[in-house]
């Protein structure tokens, strides 16, 4: 089986040749620039590294490695780290990498990096010796506002949103590379649909906000889900449209887990989460035939049912 037969063929419940292996294909199963960095020293590969997720400070994975391992998915936005501008950091271990020329944190005098948005909001920070940014700034954290309408203002000033890795090519060409890559690497396809809820509500409210919300602020918590399934349902449409024929996995990602279990009891997640995820995933099924969504928690759940569907879960080598 090719690798694009072997994925297909799993997540169909056939039976494949070899279990699929994946390594940085999304931004939940990605390994850390320190660890690639020992990784390729461990194999004697001397080449920069690039950065493909800011924020986790997570590694491009090189299709050198992937090959030699025998990885079977691509994320389509590594297209992005094969081309652009880029420039070297110092990381916490001594050793160096390569960030976007976009992104430009700012050194501190006490050694830890910080990003900021124009009005000079402290959006994320790095302490000296930390190995990922934080988020610093939570557009509701003290309340929500009467309407719903501004959200996407708010989104914009959060660092997991404003600082998210994507593609710096125009649609046309995007398409073009992907099909060429898909063609020669035998790989298979892996787009991130940008949704999430409770995590997104996390990132708006602060987790400890939001979670108090499913509690005491069960009205507003649902108009602002209501909202971010519209705008997610936007976001859907234009990447269905583009290149819903060329990739193989359309990956919804939340943080519905932690290492112990669920945040929420099963009522509360069929209360407020699943029907919205059923509108989304329904979208998808009906604008992408033949295409397969995977769904990824960073709580490392082992396994659960969405609707009909398995959920695959998922994590990132941190070390």
């Amino acid at each position: 089986m090719t690798s694009h037969e072997r994925i297909i063929a799993t997540i169909n419940h056939r039976q494949p040749d070899r279990i699929p292996v994946d390594l940085g294909a999304s931004t939940v199963t990605g390994i850390s620039a320190i660890a690639y960095n020992n990784l390729k020293k461990h194999l004697g590969i001397n080449r920069p590294t690039r950065i493909f997720d800011v924020v986790q400070q997570l590694a491009n994975v090189d299709m050198e490695i992937i090959d030699l391992f025998g990885v079977d998915a691509l994320d389509i936005n590594r297209i992005s780290a094969e081309s652009g501008d880029w420039y070297e950091v110092e990381l916490a271990d001594g050793n160096r990498v390569e960030f976007p020329q976009w992104y430009r944190p700012v050194k501190m005098p006490d050694g830890s990096w910080q990003t900021f948005d124009t009005n000079g909001t402290v959006l994320s920070k790095m302490p000296a010796g930390a190995t990922c940014f934080d988020q610093m700034y939570f557009p509701y954290e003290n309340g929500y506002p009467e309407t719903f309408d501004n959200l996407d203002a708010a989104l914009k000033k959060i660092s997991w949103v404003v600082h998210s890795h994507a593609s710096n090519l125009n649609a046309a060409e995007l398409r073009e590379r992907l099909i060429s890559l898909k063609e020669s690497s035998g790989k298979a396809l892996v787009m991130s649909g940008g949704v999430k809820l409770l995590e997104l509500g996390f990132f708006i409210r602060r987790m400890d906000n939001l979670l108090t919300d499913l509690l005491v602020e069960p009205e507003k918590l649902s108009q602002m889900l209501d909202k971010l399934v519209e705008m997610h349902l936007t976001g859907l449409e234009k990447k269905c449209t583009s290149l819903g024929d060329i990739v193989d996995v359309i990956r919804f990602g939340d943080d519905l887990g932690m290492k112990t279990g669920p945040f929420m009891d099963p009522d509360t997640f069929r209360r407020f989460f699943k029907p919205r995820y059923k509108i989304l995933c329904d979208y998808v099924k009906k604008q992408t035939v033949n295409r397969k969504k995977k769904y990824s928690d960073f709580g490392k759940m082992k396994c659960s049912k969405f609707g009909n569907k398995s959920a695959v879960f998922s994590g990132t080598i941190l070390q």
